[in-house]
């Protein structure tokens, strides 16, 4: 496939690899990822750093990092398209001047059937100019001491940090 996208020798590209709070496993994540890119034809360039680092490169909107690993945060897809894929945003995955149009439509409407059209919209736009390629989600677990918690429904992707706190239920003191 890489031969026919014209691509016969792979190509290099850079990788950053960080540690998150929540998931210490994110650096070997990466270097497993960088294996198998490795073992496909590709070269990537691993550069260690701290989160901190790729969120502010991230702002400036370069490109290039479009290839480092990214952190996996408990949100919508609907969300992710907002947050990420225009350019008024702070994390810069992926625009375009479509993209900046329609989310500029859905903050302006309230109505669930055109916000639904233009969100549809959205993910085709995400879908078929490949603006992110999903290659794994991580799923954390929750253990809870069941004499104080009584319950937690925990949304299941790995933030960095626990969310819904508010739905805990505790057991009577």
């Amino acid at each position: 496939m890489l031969a026919e996208a014209g691509y016969p020798n792979g190509f290099e590209f850079t990788m950053y690899i960080y540690p998150l709070a929540g998931l210490p496993e994110s650096v070997d994540i990466g270097q497993a990822m960088a294996l198998d890119f490795e073992s496909i034809g590709l070269k990537p360039n691993m550069v260690g750093t701290e989160y901190g680092r790729v969120k502010k490169l991230r702002r400036s909107q370069d490109p290039g990092l479009n290839n480092s690993l990214m952190h996996v945060r408990a949100q919508t897809q609907a969300n992710r398209l907002l947050d990420g894929y225009r350019t008024k945003s702070s994390n810069h995955i992926f625009q375009t001047a479509r993209i900046d149009e329609l989310a500029e439509q859905v903050d302006a409407t309230v109505d669930r059937a055109e916000r639904s059209k233009l969100f549809r919209e959205l993910g085709d736009i995400s879908f078929y100019d490949h603006a992110i390629l999903q290659m794994f989600g991580v799923h954390g677990q929750v253990a809870v001491n069941p004499a104080v918690v009584s319950e937690y429904i925990f949304p299941g992707p790995v933030s960095g940090v626990l969310s819904h706190l508010e739905y805990i239920k505790t057991v009577p003191q």
